[in-house]
């Protein structure tokens, strides 16, 4: 089930603007704010708004469109599409060694 457009607007203005204002309304009225009222303010502005940004990140949606243009476009899902096939790999025109540990020298202890 897709979210509703109306929804989603109210869950993007509730996750992008409701922290701005209430940090400017918090910066404002700072001084005047006993310690508890600064924390029952605090979780009615930031709650909602952590509570909205985690909905949208667990939600559907497929597009948001305001005044005909499309703000956030689908994410199609990968093409299965076929491997081509490589041409076999030219035989090396230098030999090359078996294995190539033996070349090394070992490190002294």
């Amino acid at each position: 089930m897709t979210m509703p457009q109306w929804m989603l607007l109210i869950l993007l203005f509730t996750a992008l603007v409701l922290p701005i204002i209430g940090a400017l309304a918090l910066r404002i009225a700072w001084p005047h704010l006993h310690e508890r009222q600064r924390a029952v303010f605090v979780v009615a502005v930031f709650g909602p708004a952590f509570g909205a940004a985690l909905m949208l990140a667990r939600s559907d949606v497929t597009s948001l469109r305001v005044a005909g243009l499309t703000v956030m476009l689908p994410i199609a899902a990968p093409v299965e599409a076929p491997v081509p096939s490589l041409p076999p790999l030219p035989e090396p025109d230098v030999p090359l060694p078996e294995d190539t540990r033996s070349a090394l020298t070992p490190l002294p202890t």
